[in-house]
């Protein structure tokens, strides 16, 4: 299944012209989506169907030559993604779980305890940013930025993490969906 969900996306991608890395990306992201299915129709947790997800996007974004922290991202995000669906949880869930799917990327890869915090806080603004751009109505890209910016900075201080790594964790994740957001590099960095 999740074989041919890859088939599927890379034909899709081609069709659409789209680059050898875009290619990759939405075949990591069908994969996931699929191990998510998957994993939901057999009864699995809802926890467990997003850790599926998330080390199925790891482990094909580690197949198409993506380094760690691009690793943990798509883990993140992928697992993200199947907390809202198909398992429908609640917001604050949906960003957990791209955390604790980003970390787990960050350990398969041998990362050390305060990278894969990193990778976890840059995974859960992404998310926030995701969810923001979801939201009815849709939210600006800036908002979307500020959205992302704004959980990136939440989960560095619960982790205890000094007011400098906020803000660098912050501004990294701002910029990073700022730049999904089609917004230009110089509004990427003002974000």
């Amino acid at each position: 299944q999740i074989d041919a969900a890859i088939a599927a996306a890379r034909v899709v991608a081609q069709l659409r012209g789209r680059s050898t890395y875009e290619a990759d990306v939405v075949a990591v992201e069908a994969a996931a989506y699929a191990a998510a299915l998957w994993a939901a129709n057999n009864g699995e947790e809802a926890l467990t169907v997003t850790a599926v997800a998330g080390k199925e996007a790891q482990e094909q974004a580690a197949a198409n030559s993506m380094d760690a922290a691009e690793q943990c991202l798509r883990a993140g995000a992928a697992a993200a993604e199947a907390a809202w669906y198909p398992m429908e949880m609640s917001i604050e869930n949906q960003i957990y779980a791209g955390y604790l799917a980003a970390r787990a990327a960050a350990l398969v890869n041998g990362m050390s305890e305060d990278e894969q915090e990193r990778a976890g806080v840059l995974a859960a603004g992404a998310a926030a940013g995701a969810i923001a751009k979801r939201s009815l109505p849709p939210q600006t890209a800036e908002q979307q930025a500020i959205a992302a910016g704004d959980m990136a900075r939440q989960y560095a201080l619960a982790a205890n993490m000094t007011a400098v790594e906020q803000a660098e964790l912050a501004g990294a994740a701002a910029g990073a969906r700022a730049d999904l957001s089609g917004l230009t590099p110089e509004q990427q960095a003002f974000q």
